[in-house]
């Protein structure tokens, strides 16, 4: 078939214009990875846990005919998750009389209450007392938690507002004593002389807690989605973040 002197022009446009619209295409597809902005603007965080402990005393607290009542924060640190209490009490009853048997035998009673939560009761005899009590405050998940962040500032403010308030536990103290001494008949001066002398115990509490505080680690496995080609930055280490790291 014959095509006229324009009609061959036409094609020859044609063609051409198919040409460099498949150039600009691949060229497009190829630079596209290159010069896209990210769409979300943040990064990917690994938040683990890492177990600490720490101690602290209440040392000669007296109770005598009056019931003692007195309260106690064990406080792990701004940002730290307080995980379990451990409250142990000692005492000794200094006031015991016998050779061969003993007697005067004081009896203590301590009432160790979480706020909110569980009570433990401790009761002695027979010349005094050491038992710890304990208690579960909070838990957490060891697993990873992974967060998205604009920054390691962000990040850090996350995982503070999540666990806003778990890092401390109030708890409440009632303690009584029955003194051994028992007013006797027979020997009237003796026991009005070992009431006198008796007039309660003195007692101690040695507490020691677990807590948890974060690490958070920005994640360089390909998954930071801040990258427009999926390149590293490096990794930036946020252990401490405010956090009581001391034991």
């Amino acid at each position: 078939m014959n095509l006229k002197k324009s009609d061959k022009m036409i094609a020859i446009i044609g063609v051409v214009i198919l040409i460099v619209a498949a150039i600009s295409i691949v060229y497009y597809v190829s630079t596209d990875d290159e010069v896209r902005e990210p769409t979300t603007g943040e990064k990917v965080y690994k938040v683990t846990w890492e177990e600490k402990s720490g101690k602290m005393e209440i040392l000669d607290k007296f109770v005598g005919k009056e019931v003692y009542t007195d309260s106690f924060t064990v406080d792990a640190g701004s940002g730290s998750v307080l995980t379990s209490v451990n409250v142990q009490i000692v005492w000794n009853d200094d006031n015991i009389y016998g050779l061969l048997i003993k007697k005067g035998h004081d009896t203590l009673t301590a009432k160790i209450s979480l706020a909110g939560g569980e009570t433990e009761t401790h009761e002695g005899t027979g010349g005094g007392g050491n038992e710890t009590l304990s208690f579960n405050v909070n838990s957490v998940s060891y697993k990873d938690e992974v967060i998205e962040a604009k920054d390691i500032d962000e990040a850090k403010q996350e995982i503070k507002d999540k666990y806003q308030g778990m890092n401390s536990a109030l708890f409440d103290v009632e303690v009584t004593v029955v003194t051994g001494e028992k007013f006797k008949i027979l020997q009237p001066i003796r026991s009005l002389l070992n009431s006198i002398k008796d007039k309660g115990e003195t007692f101690s509490l040695f507490i020691t807690y677990t807590y948890s505080y974060p690490e958070i680690v920005e994640d360089n496995d390909g998954n930071n989605t801040i990258m427009g080609q999926g390149e590293s930055k490096g990794t930036a280490t946020y252990k401490n973040m405010g956090l009581p790291g001391k034991n």
